[in-house]
């Protein structure tokens, strides 16, 4: 079995991060982890982590 693919995207706030999340999860990746500071914007990023399988391509030789 493959390694499914893994992204990790941030942002200073939720605000900013949060049509990027919207757009992943529409695409078909999974959150799988958020780590999200109790008060944004004081230097400490938003950041979540996403994965979904790998595709398999057949090839025929």
């Amino acid at each position: 079995m493959t390694e499914p693919e893994r992204i990790r995207i941030s942002a200073p706030t939720m605000y900013e991060l949060k049509p990027r999340i919207v757009a992943l999860l529409a695409d078909g990746w999974r959150m799988t982890r958020m780590d999200k500071p109790v008060m944004e914007g004081n230097g400490v990023d938003v950041v979540a982590w996403f994965e979904r399988p790998r595709v398999q391509l057949d090839h025929d030789d």
